[in-house]
């Protein structure tokens, strides 16, 4: 694959032609299973249009795309296209300069490349086959052999193990064997081993634990905790589980203690999201830290550090720097992750995103940047007024309006669990019991 810096160039070269791998799939929303529309767009209306763009065992996550840039997709195809062929259709469907055209077209598709959600024809099927796995259940790595093959991404492979002996469950992350180029391996390599060497530092308890790691047959491995249950907000809002809003502060809580945990130890997770936030022994569990950074970054550092985030956590400075495609990377602040938590904890009590949803990234981050939150009401619950004030801050558009820490974020909640739980909520079956539990919690 190429590099993200080959800039224009990987694009005019008359010899490439770009096609979508095999495993791309591009579906309609309104044919996208219930589970699914669940995870992305909670328990709000499903939009009328736009597509899921998805590729199996990579690390991009689903993203939702609108018509247009599912006819860019298309008209790669999977046989391939030169850059200069699509534009020429696209201008010539649109009556417009090609010009004109090209600067739309243009980052979009190189961020496409860059993604592995188009890849060089030219290479072959091999460049366009669905990623396997390098290990398979029954095979030992280490002391361990693998169980299951949990996920396999282009880079890298998740494996859940068992030890031999004493038959402690784990997860193994580890390098692929086989990499598109040198760099790229180099790359994981080294985000790896810092994911591990950070995580050897934080250890708590509502953070994923590390138990070993290093470089065997030539690739880097680390064996991590492992987290036997779903995400967060698959927990609390699965079918046949009714939470009252005790039992979600309670959750709510714990991922503001996990994030804050990070920041004590001197870092950015960089990627908060529910996803992220998995179900272990009845507590919550932060995982993937391969997007992680010192909190304080030296200028000639910043390369280092990949970017990354999904759009609907990232904050009003977050999504202004990318969206004005500003040269120098924002790395992220606490200020930011104060805002990506309250997202997350917006959707476990309401089961909503803080802004109405749309297919077009360019107006959901006009939302982000210039719209107040919903509130409780416009999303189908009962009003919580003190809640709904302490997540507006929390949300709010200019950072220091936002908590100085989570920790601050946290002790904002904790005062609402012992004083102001409200009745009749959608979710009270156990709401009463508020107080109690969580002075229980605290002592």
């Amino acid at each position: 694959m190429p590099k993200p810096e080959d800039g224009t160039n990987i694009l005019l070269a008359e010899a490439r032609r770009w096609r979508l791998p095999t495993d791309v799939t591009i579906t309609p929303v309104g044919d996208l299973p219930e589970q699914v529309c669940r995870q992305i767009f909670g328990e709000g209306p499903v939009p009328a249009e736009g597509y899921c763009l998805q590729r199996e065992n990579t690390r991009t996550l689903p993203k939702l795309i609108n018509k247009n840039v599912a006819t860019v997709l298309r008209l790669f195809d999977i046989g391939g296209a030169a850059y200069e062929t699509v534009l020429a259709s696209l201008a010539g469907t649109m009556k417009l300069p090609k010009e004109k055209v090209d600067e739309e077209l243009r980052p979009l598709v190189k961020t496409l490349i860059h993604s592995n959600l188009l890849v060089e024809a030219e290479e072959g099927l091999e460049a366009a086959a669905p990623v396997k796995a390098s290990l398979n259940p029954g095979d030992r790595w280490r002391d361990y052999v693998i169980e299951e093959n949990v996920k396999i991404m282009i880079d890298s492979e998740i494996h859940r193990v068992a030890h031999i002996t004493s038959g402690v469950v784990r997860i193994l992350k580890i390098t692929q064997a086989v990499f598109p180029n040198a760099e790229m391996k180099a790359s994981m390599a080294e985000r790896l081993q810092h994911e591990f060497s950070v995580l050897e530092k934080i250890n708590h308890p509502y953070v994923v634990g590390v138990h070993g790691y290093g470089v065997h047959d030539g690739r880097v491995y680390g064996f991590l905790d492992y987290a036997e249950g779903s995400s967060v907000q698959s927990f609390l809002h699965a079918d046949d589980r009714k939470p009252g809003d005790a039992s979600v502060l309670k959750y709510a809580l714990q991922c503001l203690e996990a994030v804050q945990a990070v920041h004590d130890a001197g870092y950015l997770h960089g990627d908060i999201h529910t996803g992220n936030f998995l179900m272990k022994n009845d507590h919550v569990c932060l995982i993937d830290f391969g997007l992680t950074r010192p909190i304080r970054i030296m200028e000639e550092d910043r390369r280092k550090y990949p970017e990354g985030g999904v759009i609907m956590y990232m904050p009003p400075e977050s999504v202004t720097h990318s969206s004005e495609k500003r040269h120098n990377r924002f790395q992220g602040s606490v200020a930011g992750e104060v805002y990506s938590c309250a997202v997350i904890l917006y959707l476990l009590f309401t089961q909503r995103y803080p802004y109405e949803w749309t297919t077009y990234r360019k107006d959901y981050v006009q939302r982000i940047r210039q719209q107040p939150p919903l509130s409780f009401a416009e999303c189908e619950r009962r009003p919580w007024p003190e809640m709904e004030s302490v997540l507006r801050r929390a949300l709010a558009k200019d950072p220091a309006d936002r908590y100085a820490s989570v920790h601050d974020f946290r002790l904002a909640l904790q005062d609402i669990a012992v004083t102001a739980i409200p009745e009749g909520s959608p979710f009270n079956e156990t709401a009463g019991a508020a107080p109690a539990e969580m002075r229980r919690e605290q002592q």
